[in-house]
């Protein structure tokens, strides 16, 4: 039986080692993406531009709370938003799933508005910062294909044009791209002050 892998260093170092076209600054790269894509998402109450990005969990959840919030007529606004920086804090490897989970640090106005009065029912318009852990997911099997970048415009399975889906499936090749099978998605979000690490 394999010694155990503990510490972040001999992680990221094992995820490489199995995916030589993984790159760990592409990868932030992407996370970069991913975050300002889902919170634009999030503020126009649509999610299909970053369901991509999201894994079927993740996108249920997300749903949900936007639902709730058109049919309570409020929109979650982040003015001035901005990232301060990104950082791996934990990976894992085994024989089913890759994880990595990120710290991002940023800062934004945080408002909820009503927007049958158009006034502020939650937060308020000044900058404030805040932390977030993301944790992303892929199979095991996935591996960085060779020039891969930081938005995903193509469908990872069969390379055509990004159509997919509420469900996650492409409208080319039918495959669910939204299950870690062919990339990394988002997984969980988890505020600074649950974070457990």
């Amino acid at each position: 039986m394999a010694q155990p892998i503990n510490t972040l260093d001999q992680e990221m170092a094992a995820i490489q080692a199995k995916d030589p076209n993984f790159n760990q600054q592409r990868f932030i790269d992407r996370v970069q993406a991913a975050f300002f894509t889902l919170q634009k998402a999030w503020m126009d109450r649509n999610l299909e531009p970053a369901r991509v990005y999201m894994s079927d969990g993740l996108y249920r959840r997300w749903k949900m709370q936007v639902d709730q919030m058109v049919a309570a007529h409020k929109r979650n606004l982040m003015d001035n938003l901005v990232i301060g920086g990104i950082e791996v804090v934990k990976a894992s490897t085994d024989q089913n799933f890759d994880t990595i989970t990120v710290r991002i640090d940023a800062s934004a106005a945080d408002y909820e508005v009503d927007e049958q009065t158009n006034k502020i029912v939650f937060g308020e318009r000044k900058d404030k910062p805040f932390t977030e852990y993301w944790t992303f997911i892929r199979s095991a099997a996935a591996r960085t294909k060779e020039g891969e970048g930081a938005e995903i415009t193509q469908c990872p399975n069969c390379g055509a044009p990004l159509s997919i889906n509420e469900s996650g499936v492409c409208s080319y090749c039918k495959a669910t791209v939204t299950t870690g099978q062919f990339g990394w998605v988002l997984d969980n979000i988890t505020q600074a002050s649950e974070w457990q690490g």
